[in-house]
């Protein structure tokens, strides 16, 4: 009799006090089916030839069908069990199944909830300082078994829980708890999983919470992906080797929602695979696919998160700028004045693109443009934005054509776009005909000639006297360059010569200031030159006295202003100026620090003079930041986050030895550090500051860390320094961090763990190696910045991770050994059987030798770990010798037994 001719379904639920079908999928051209119920070899229910019978059938409790379907009236306990239906057609041939039949009152819901935040009834009696969740099944028969499954390096694993159940003898009921207890410290990232194991848990066998622990995340670099829409988007999840992952999603809009969770808790039912992909593909991406992608990987201690910004790109095929003056068109003509106005835009892009407005080669000496504004308007319907720039021009009189230029800026995810073109000619002329008589043009030529002889003689006589030409010079060029603003202060010839009239007679510069400044303005008002090779020119060839030079350097910076100079170029000129005056360093960030103050520099070139007066100036950078941090209202972002990295330089971990090199006695520092009892104000800002770098992870305290340095903050926006926090954490060096740490903890401002988990995450990351690890918790537990219980948990977290190798483990283990951080015991307890007898010798032998007359424990270990693998003294030899471990035969006797 084959079972191919008969298929049922292998289990059969079937709620307790309820009519229930059990049917299989069978030939219906039969002669008889026939039940039979727990292996009894007597059918108990059949139909033959279309009469039914049996002695379920004649009880009343089942029922059967003309097809064959055996009906249980009223479910209950004892029509649970196996049954056995057999099809037997007219010629004799037939086949059969066995199935399993529960009758049960199922769980339909398995409820968790955290106790850290919940009000609910299930958490009154539970400490809010201890971390908990209860699992909650309810309302179910029979009873099922409730345990909780956490994530880890070998996949899901059972946690020890407090598991309690109650039968309600009036409804026949079961209700079951279970209570998880976590300490938050001891993981990144956790995933618990409520399993509901027993016959009523068909419905509904699990529900899972994740869990975000204390200790910090390593958070990869965020990544901008931009896809075409239409396209496939490929997510990478979990990270590396981590078992764990789940991909989650914040849409633009602010929803969030979870893609999928990999290698959770898996059913011993083979109902998913051993080992789940780590590919997730987006098909056919559209803006709503618009969001930041998290990917949060673990190994139930360690967890990693990176976050992929993907952006829909739509790029249609006729994309390009267009001048309001054209049209549709993206090329035409139009009249020139000598001044005008237009506007320039882009339509149907996503993201929106970029516009820049310029002139052809050709038309670039002649036209002035001026970008007044930039708007973008986005179209919901659509996902795509216009992008509209409006501009000014000028052009000088007597122009006949020029050509803009409309210049999309270049994207990296998609293809160049062609730019729009304006052609404005001038329809009318007023300027005279070119030509003349050349009678006229001799005798002008002869004039120009006298004229600049009569100069020239001048100029070299006073030259020969030792007049100073600067004062007249730099009042007509100020007039000139200034158009009407504000004088300089004057220069008079006898307090600031160029050269003195004792000065032994020297070779006349190149050019004189005087053609070169005139020069520069002509030239500068037909907009025809940039003024910085003049300028330049005149500061390398003339020799110049220190009062004079600051003049000149100022009356650079006057020029920037009317946007002459561009910054850079400035901050080059003011250089080169105080340079050839061989200034010291103090002195040159002092004369800037006049300038910034007085508003001849901005913050800019404030920035680019000063940062690099700090290469290679380490001997005089203490004085030098005294004198920065005494002038409070010009300390900056850029130039605090230098200040950070040359304090690497020659950082002390314990920060008194700066202490009295430094304005330490500022009151608002000390106010902020340990505010009076009655300073509610300066409290509220000690609050909001503490609150501020709470989110921040490795850099947590370094704004605190430079109050207790002595930069002062007065002057500074609060919102500068925690923003100077975040974007330097990633340039302190590991020294630093320790340093910064270790102050912070002396005075209190952070716990012992929140100091040691730092540290663990330094070595983590790779920061610190296993001995300077081991090194900076001896020396934290030695000046009290840790207790031992805080370095044992600290170093339970290490070898839990995935991150030591064998050595460091040998290192750490050794090292715990040594230092009396762990027993033998507790060591013995924690390895159990997981090591073979080298990695013993490897970490007992070093130790008994070292302190075999100190501590007899160590020795007595390695004779019983000796006997217990029967190691001869050429085995232990090899394994030290694979160990690189260098002992001499002399001493491995000492320690082997008799």
């Amino acid at each position: 009799m084959s079972e191919d001719n008969v298929a049922c379904k292998e289990n059969y639920y079937i709620h307790r006090y309820s009519s229930a079908n059990i049917s299989c999928d069978h030939d219906t051209s039969f002669y008889t089916v026939r039940w039979y119920f727990n292996d009894n070899e007597v059918s108990f229910l059949l139909i033959d030839g279309g009469s039914k019978g049996g002695s379920g059938y004649e009880s009343g409790e089942y029922d059967i069908t003309e097809e064959g379907v055996m009906i249980i009236k009223r479910a209950e306990t004892k029509h649970e069990g196996s049954y056995k239906i057999v099809v037997l057609g007219k010629g004799g041939l037939g086949g059969s199944q066995t199935m399993m039949v529960y009758v049960t009152v199922p769980v339909e819901t398995l409820s968790i909830v955290d106790c850290t935040t919940s009000t609910s009834e299930l958490c009154k009696d539970k400490d809010k300082i201890t971390s908990s969740l209860i699992c909650e099944a309810r309302d179910y028969w029979p009873s099922v078994k409730l345990q909780w499954m956490q994530i880890s390096e070998n996949g899901s694993t059972v946690v020890p829980t407090n598991t309690s159940m109650t039968f309600d003898t009036t409804s026949l009921l079961y209700n079951s708890s279970s209570v998880l207890e976590y300490i938050p410290e001891l993981f990144s990232y956790q995933y618990f999983t409520c399993v509901a194991i027993g016959n009523a848990a068909y419905k509904v066998s699990n529900n899972s919470m994740t869990m975000k622990g204390n200790l910090p995340f390593h958070e990869i670099p965020r990544k901008d992906v931009y896809v075409m829409k239409g396209k496939d988007l490929t997510l990478y999840c979990p990270h590396d080797n981590f078992p764990f992952g789940q991909l989650q999603v914040q849409h633009r809009d602010g929803t969030d929602n979870v893609i999928k969770v990999f290698n959770s808790y898996c059913p011993n039912d083979g109902s998913c695979a051993e080992n789940e992909g780590r590919v997730t593909t987006i098909e056919n991406v559209n803006n709503d696919d618009d969001g930041l992608y998290q990917c949060i990987s673990s190994n139930g201690v360690n967890a990693t998160k990176n976050e992929t910004d993907v952006t829909t790109v739509i790029f249609p095929d006729n994309l390009e700028p267009i001048f309001g003056a054209c049209g549709s068109m993206a090329k035409c003509t139009q009249p020139l004045y000598t001044s005008g106005s237009g506007n320039c835009s882009i339509s149907g892009a996503k993201p929106p693109v970029k516009l820049s407005m310029k002139a052809d080669d050709l038309s670039k000496d002649l036209l002035t443009i001026h970008t007044n504004d930039e708007s973008i308007v986005h179209d919901d319907s659509t996902g795509t934005s216009t992008t509209t720039i409006t501009f000014n021009y000028e052009v000088p009189k007597c122009t006949d054509s020029v050509t803009l230029r409309c210049v999309p800026e270049p994207v990296e995810y998609n293809r160049p776009i062609e730019e729009a073109t304006l052609q404005l000619e001038s329809e009318t002329s007023n300027c005279p005909e070119k030509g003349g008589s050349p009678a006229l043009i001799v005798i002008l030529i002869i004039f120009i000639v006298v004229v600049i002889s009569v100069v020239l003689a001048v100029y070299i006589y006073k030259r020969r006297t030792g007049v100073n030409l600067l004062t007249e010079v730099l009042s007509t060029a100020r007039a000139k360059c200034n158009n009407g603003r504000e004088e300089l202060g004057e220069i008079s010839e006898e307090e600031e010569p160029l050269k003195t009239s004792n000065q032994a007679k020297v070779e006349t510069p190149k050019q004189s200031f005087l053609k070169l400044i005139c020069l520069f303005c002509e030239k500068l008002e037909q907009g025809k030159v940039d003024p910085f090779p003049f300028l330049d020119e005149f500061v390398e060839t003339e020799q110049l006295e220190n009062e004079v030079a600051m003049k000149i350097a100022i009356h650079f910076a006057e020029c920037k202003r009317n946007d002459w100079i561009i910054s850079s170029k400035v901050a080059k000129l003011l250089n080169t100026v105080l340079e050839k005056q061989q200034l010291s360093l103090v002195e040159r960030i002092g004369v800037f620090g006049q300038m910034y103050e007085k508003g001849q520099i901005n913050t800019d070139e404030y920035i680019l003079v000063t940062i690099s007066l700090f290469t290679d100036k380490k001997d005089d950078f203490e004085k030098a930041l005294v004198c920065l941090t005494s002038k409070t209202s010009i300390l900056d972002h850029e130039l605090l986050k230098k200040l950070l990295q040359c304090l690497d330089a020659f950082l002390n971990r314990d920060y008194e030895v700066l202490k009295p090199k430094l304005n330490q006695d500022d009151q608002q520092v000390q106010v902020i550090i340990s505010p009076e009892p009655d300073s509610n104000a300066d409290e509220d800002n000690r609050i909001m500051l503490l609150k501020s770098i709470s989110s921040c992870e490795n850099a947590n305290g370094i704004f605190l860390k430079l109050l207790l340095l002595g930069i002062q903050s007065a002057g500074i926006d609060y919102n500068i320094f925690i923003t100077i926090m975040r974007d330097c954490k990633d340039e302190i060096s590991t020294k630093m961090v320790i340093s910064l740490l270790a102050a912070s903890r002396r005075s209190n401002l952070d716990t012992d763990t929140f100091f040691a988990l730092q540290l663990t995450t330094l070595l983590l990351n790779e920061m610190l190696s296993m001995g300077e690890y081991l090194e900076e918790l001896k020396t934290s537990l030695e000046e009290n910045l840790i207790s031992k219980e805080c370095l044992v948990a600290q170093l339970d977290g290490c070898i839990q991770s995935d991150k030591l190798t064998n050595q460091s483990l040998l290192e750490t283990y050794r090292k715990s050994l040594e230092e009396d951080w762990i027993t033998f015991e507790t060591l013995q307890q924690k390895i159990g059987d997981k090591w073979e007898k080298e990695e013993w010798v490897k970490l007992l032998l070093p130790i008994a030798i070292r302190h075999q007359h100190e501590n007899e424990k160590p020795l007595e270990m390695l004779t019983d770990v000796i006997k217990k693998y029967q190691i001869k003294m050429d085995d232990m030899k090899t394994i030290l010798d694979s160990a690189g471990v260098s002992l001499e035969i002399s001493t491995l006797e000492e320690a082997q037994p008799i």
